[in-house]
C-alpha cells in the first residue's frame, strides 16, 4: 500500500501546566477549514503537573492528526518547540502557544497564501485578548499580499519593523526552513528565545509575505506568562541578544543593521531593566551587569547615537549597567 501522504500543515503547540486554557486553543484547531489529513497537531507537555497532556489526548478522536510528545521535566518553550518541530512531517509549519487560539479558517487562508505567493514564509496580524477587550496589532510591514526580501524589512532603525515584531505563531513556515535551522530557536532559553530567531529567519531567508488572515487571537495577562513572572528566567534576555548580536557580526552587511541592533538592546535592555526592582538582588545585579556588557559588545559610535536619542530614563538605566559592567572587568 502507499505511505500516507503528508499532511499540509502542522502546528506545535508547546504547553506547560496549561490544563485549564489548553482545550481553547485544540478546539479552535478543529475549525481550520482544512480537510481530513492535511493538519497534524505536535502538543509538547513541557513538563507538566496539572494533566495538560490528558487534557490533550482526550481530543485525539476530534484532531485525528493529534502527537503529544512528554517531556519528564520542563524544558522551556524554546526547547518545547524544538522538540514539537522535530515531530513535525507537514509542508508548512506554525507555531501556537497553549493559552493563545485561532480564527476559524486562519491556517487554510494562512497556507493557501503560502501556495500563491511561492515564498518561504508569510507573516500576519493578531489580536490580543484581556478580559473583553480585543485590539488588532498590525504586523509593522505595510506591504500586504505582496513577495518581498526578509532583509528589506529590517530597517528603518527609528520605526518598528518586522524584526521587532519576533511572535514565531504571527505566520506560516515552509518546512524547507527547518533544513538551514531557521526555525528552531536556541535551546534553554526562556525569554527573548524568538529574538535571534526572527533575526535569522530575515537575514537568511530568501523571501516572504505579509497577508492579513481570519487571525490568532493572543491571550494577554495569563498569570504563567513570562511578560508577567520576574524571576531569574529574564536574565536570558542577555544570551538572547547576544546571539543576534552574533547573528548580525557575521553578516556581510553588519554596518546596516547595527544602528538597529543599538536601538533595540537600548528598548529592551531597559525594560527588563526597570523591572528588576521586582527580582532578587543578585539576579538583579546579574541583569544590570549582563545588559552592560550587551552593550559593550556593540559598535560604540553606534551605542552614542543611540544614547543621545533616548529618553533620560533609559539613557540612565543603561549608562548605569555599563558602568557596573565596566566595574565587573575591572574587579576579575
Amino acid at each position: 500500500m502507499p505511505a500516507p501522504a503528508a499532511p499540509r500543515v502542522s502546528v506545535v503547540v508547546p504547553a506547560k501546566d496549561a490544563a485549564d486554557v489548553v482545550a481553547d486553543a485544540l478546539v479552535s484547531l478543529t475549525r481550520q477549514g482544512l480537510a481530513p489529513g492535511e493538519l497534524q497537531v505536535v502538543l509538547v507537555d513541557d513538563g507538566s503537573s496539572d494533566g495538560t497532556g490528558e487534557v490533550a489526548a482526550a481530543f485525539a478522536p476530534r484532531l485525528p492528526g493529534l502527537t503529544v510528545v512528554r517531556h519528564d521535566r520542563a524544558l522551556g518553550l524554546a526547547s518545547a518547540r524544538n522538540s514539537g518541530l522535530a515531530h513535525a512531517t507537514g509542508r508548512y509549519v506554525t507555531y501556537l502557544d497553549a493559552d493563545d487560539w485561532l480564527a476559524p479558517g486562519h491556517l487554510a487562508h494562512l497556507a493557501g497564501a503560502l501556495d500563491a505567493l511561492r515564498c518561504s514564509f508569510v507573516r500576519t496580524d493578531h489580536t490580543t485578548v484581556e478580559g473583553r477587550e480585543r485590539v488588532l496589532r498590525r504586523a509593522p510591514e505595510a506591504r500586504r499580499d505582496v513577495v518581498l526580501d526578509p532583509r528589506g524589512s529590517i530597517l528603518p532603525s527609528e520605526h518598528s519593523t518586522m524584526v521587532d515584531y519576533p511572535y514565531a505563531w504571527a505566520g506560516m513556515y515552509d518546512r524547507a526552513l527547518a533544513t538551514d535551522g531557521l526555525l528552531t530557536f536556541p535551546d534553554g532559553l526562556h525569554t527573548a528565545e524568538d529574538r535571534p530567531w526572527v533575526w535569522r529567519l530575515h537575514l537568511h531567508a530568501h523571501a516572504y509575505a505579509v497577508v492579513d488572515s481570519p487571525g490568532v487571537r493572543y491571550r494577554r495577562g495569563s498569570a504563567t506568562s513570562l511578560t508577567q513572572v520576574v524571576d531569574s528566567r529574564q536574565l536570558h534576555v542577555v544570551p538572547a541578544f547576544e546571539r543576534v548580536v552574533g547573528l548580525v557580526a557575521a553578516d556581510r552587511e553588519a554596518d546596516r543593521w547595527w544602528p538597529k541592533v543599538a536601538r533595540t538592546v537600548v528598548a529592551v535592555g531597559s525594560h527588563h531593566l526597570r523591572r528588576a526592582g521586582r527580582m532578587t538582588p543578585s539576579d538583579r545585579r546579574a541583569l544590570r551587569v549582563g545588559v552592560g556588557r550587551l552593550v559593550r559588545s556593540l559598535p560604540q559610535d553606534v551605542v552614542a547615537a543611540e544614547l543621545e536619542r533616548a529618553d533620560d530614563e533609559r539613557r540612565r538605566l543603561v549608562r548605569r549597567a555599563v558602568r557596573a559592567a565596566r566595574e565587573g572587568e575591572v574587579a576579575a
